[in-house]
């Protein structure tokens, strides 16, 4: 968020304010999996990195990527089930 509020776009910030909330139940699943944790921090920091040294295509590259590593997090808790009863 620290981000979209630096963006100043009022519309862009409720926009992903409400999106966030919608997610939020899946980001509380993150807690389960280490993993997806450490992945998610490391994306954080290449974006801001690359944004930092002014690389605005990197910093896009980055997004991307991390949107691609949440939504399969999501789509794993979704529709994975765990058979630990049989």
């Amino acid at each position: 968020m620290l981000i979209t509020r630096a963006s100043n776009n009022g519309r862009l910030i409720h926009s992903l304010s409400m999106l966030r909330s919608q997610l939020s139940m899946f980001q509380m699943q993150d807690t389960f999996y280490p993993e997806r944790m450490a992945i998610a921090l490391n994306d954080h920091e290449q974006v801001l990195l690359a944004l930092l040294a002014g690389n605005v295509e990197e910093a896009a590259d980055c997004l991307a990527r991390h949107i691609r590593n949440a939504k399969e997090g999501v789509l794993a808790d979704i529709f994975f089930e765990r058979k630990e009863d049989v």
